[in-house]
């Protein structure tokens, strides 16, 4: 079986499905990191059958990006889509 290719890219942050976790403090640490010029690794998302995203992991990343006003993120995800949840 033919393993799925791998996508680096920027995806518009309001198309990710995400838990209802309450932010970690060390999310503010991120920001301000973020603010200072910092660059972060891409997160990790499932695409959906259905259109969207899912975040799989950089939940804090995410969050940053959101607090700091950013409608982009860089995102790595799997070119075959995955079932909805």
């Amino acid at each position: 079986m033919e393993e799925s290719k791998r996508i680096v890219c920027m995806i518009d942050v309001g198309s990710i499905k995400t838990d209802r976790h309450p932010m970690n403090p060390s999310t503010l640490s991120l920001i301000d990191y973020m603010r200072s010029g910092g660059k972060v690794p891409p997160i990790k998302v499932g695409k959906l059958l259905g259109g969207g995203f899912v975040i799989r992991d950089g939940r804090h990343r995410l969050l940053a990006h959101k607090m700091l006003g950013l409608t982009k993120i860089e995102a790595r995800f799997s070119e075959t889509p995955m079932i909805d949840r």
